[in-house]
């Protein structure tokens, strides 16, 4: 990433200092390191099953997957109605 955004993690967005006075910079980044660390405490505190990594992310995967296949299945219905229109 840029010099000027700050990875996240998981549930903790990107911090983005583009338009922020330099001299918040150093403050800004440690208190986002700090939320990161309080938020990696907070979620090992938590069942499994309702861990970040157990819910929003295996969502995203899912959705990822019907995606895939949807894509696939409207290829292959657009080549056999391309073939069944184009056959001489």
């Amino acid at each position: 990433m840029s010099n000027n955004i700050i990875d996240g993690y998981n549930g903790i967005m990107p911090l983005d200092l583009t338009n922020i006075d330099k001299k918040y910079h150093k403050t800004m980044i440690m208190e986002h390191k700090k939320n990161i660390k309080d938020y990696k405490l907070e979620q090992e505190k938590l069942p499994i099953h309702l861990r970040y990594e157990n819910t929003i992310i295996k969502v995203e995967k899912q959705l990822q997957l019907e995606d895939y296949h949807r894509r696939k299945r409207l290829k292959k219905e657009q080549e056999e109605k391309y073939k069944k229109y184009n056959v001489s």
